[in-house]
């Protein structure tokens, strides 16, 4: 089955990643559904699709160094900095010499290896007001780079008529590498830490500021074959996104969440 295919080559990912981010006692989580996979699951939810771990911003920016470093032949760190027409604010490593095409960035001149996704966790305010304005600036600018660099269908849906003009404008005016600038620098701009953190880079929202005491130094569980860091209260971590994360979701709405268009463990995919 091509999925169960897929998936074990996003393991060995993972697995090359943690071997290195271990060598160099950089902390990680595993995050979102790869959690939930390995706490309900003991491995992956059986129709995800994808890999999720969080670090903590100092570790991000030291991790994303060495990865580019010390990563296998095969493998490859992906973001912003390493490729002009990379959409996210968000790292990845990917594996060479396959695909994983998602239908709104297929056409972009970026790596399409399958991957697994590395995001930052920032420091945010106590205040929930500042937290959501900030997140909503945030927001806002992420959907500028979006509009430009993302196709007219997105998720497997055309995108609303009232987008017709903003893509107008995004294209016309909207210059990524100063926006997605601005976007680093707001996920960075709480200097003074609160015991809180955030997620800026994911559509939870509030959903994703989390005490920080929830991560701790991690804890090791279960995650198909091998073991892997959680945070310490995956609990707590767990309940504040999804609420009863141990129940199954009904049957229609257990499918992956990303618009594939192509998939393939053993070739390339190139746009052109």
């Amino acid at each position: 089955m091509e999925l169960d295919k897929i998936k074990q080559v996003e393991l060995d990912i993972l697995k090359t990643t943690v071997a290195i981010l271990d060598r160099h006692d950089i902390p990680y989580f595993i995050s979102y559904g790869t959690c939930i996979g390995a706490i309900r699951h003991n491995g992956f939810i059986p129709w995800d699709d994808d890999i999720d771990i969080s670090l903590f911003r100092k570790d991000y920016e030291n991790a994303r160094v060495i990865l580019q470093k010390e990563l296998p032949e095969h493998y490859i760190y992906c973001d912003r900095f390493t490729e002009e027409e990379f959409p996210y604010n968000f790292g990845k490593v990917r594996r060479k010499n396959t695909a994983f095409v998602h239908g709104g960035d297929a056409h972009l001149n970026i790596s399409h290896g399958i991957y697994i996704d590395i995001f930052p966790l920032d420091d945010c305010y106590d205040s929930l007001a500042d937290n959501e304005r900030l997140i909503n600036k945030i927001k806002r600018l992420r959907m500028l780079v979006d509009l430009k660099r993302m196709s007219y269908k997105k998720y497997g849906r055309l995108r609303p008529i009232w987008h017709l003009p903003l893509i107008f404008f995004a294209h016309a005016f909207v210059n990524c590498k100063s926006v997605q600038d601005k976007i680093d620098k707001l996920c960075k701009s709480v200097e003074a830490p609160s015991g809180k953190v955030c997620s800026f880079l994911t559509p939870y929202g509030t959903k994703d500021i989390y005490d920080k005491s929830w991560f701790g130094s991690g804890k090791k569980v279960l995650f198909e074959d091998d073991n892997f860091f959680v945070p310490e209260n995956v609990e707590a971590y767990l309940t504040h996104i999804y609420g009863d994360y141990m129940q199954l979701p009904p049957v229609e709405k257990r499918v992956s969440h990303h618009d594939v268009v192509y998939s393939s463990t053993e070739s390339e995919y190139h746009p052109q």
